[in-house]
């Protein structure tokens, strides 16, 4: 098992020092990154997110060398977010672990954890889909309220642009039912994914099967006091 961490952990690590990132720390079967420091970087933002395509672009392969052994495929999700950070050395004079620390960090990590609920191997929040311009494909997923951190934040699917015609066509439809499942207009919302999930195959997306399940428990309770932000319970 170590061997195959080590392996999954040397590519992935590769990809974000591609992308000129540095890493903060392992932990587990996962992994902090950051970008903007200790040098400044523009892009950061845009690094970020071609880091993350890159690590699932190299899971294949790597499902290829372990699925058998793991006994599963090898799937990892990723969150982003942008924002300002308390950087220095943290720790003891025993051990120094350089890395930041305050509220734009926490939101990483609670989006990261958001992937797993909302089916979504890269998500970013808003902080960081303002600064990325348009190299890459990004579809507006909800707005989620994590765990610790009262202020809910809209959270994207990251996508680069090769990904297939049937998803950019299934984006819209989504996102057109996802502005009317916060205008309480839920019948319209069921009837947008529904349509789209029989007729091209998106019956599998877990975002649209929860936008669904979110519109018919609107239907179900008084509209006027319906929250359209998505509340995770767990990191």
């Amino acid at each position: 098992i170590y061997a195959m961490m080590r392996d999954v952990m040397d590519a992935l690590t590769q990809c974000v020092l591609d992308a000129g990132g540095a890493i903060i720390n392992y932990a587990g079967d996962g992994m902090a990154a950051m970008w903007n420091a200790p040098l400044d970087q523009a892009d950061h933002a845009q690094r970020a997110c071609r880091a993350a395509i890159a690590m699932q672009a190299a899971m294949p392969a790597l499902n290829d060398k372990w699925a058998e052994r793991a006994g599963m495929p090898l799937k990892v999700g990723i969150g982003i977010n942008s924002g300002e950070a308390l950087v220095g050395n943290a720790g003891s004079r025993h051990r120094i672990k350089y890395g930041p620390m305050g509220h734009a960090v926490n939101l990483a990590s609670r989006v990261e954890g958001a992937t797993k609920q909302l089916g979504v191997s890269i998500l970013i929040t808003d902080n960081s889909e303002q600064l990325i311009g348009d190299e890459f494909l990004l579809r507006e997923v909800c707005e989620v309220r994590v765990v610790g951190i009262q202020q809910p934040a809209a959270v994207f699917e990251l996508q680069d642009q090769q990904v297939k015609a049937m998803w950019r066509r299934n984006k819209e439809v989504y996102e057109n039912a996802l502005e009317c499942f916060c205008a309480r207009q839920f019948n319209e919302c069921i009837s947008m994914l529904e349509r789209v999930m029989e007729t091209t195959g998106f019956i599998d997306d877990r975002p649209s099967l929860l936008l669904s399940l979110w519109a018919h428990e609107g239907l179900e309770g008084n509209p006027e006091e319906f929250d359209s932000v998505y509340n995770l319970d767990v990191k």
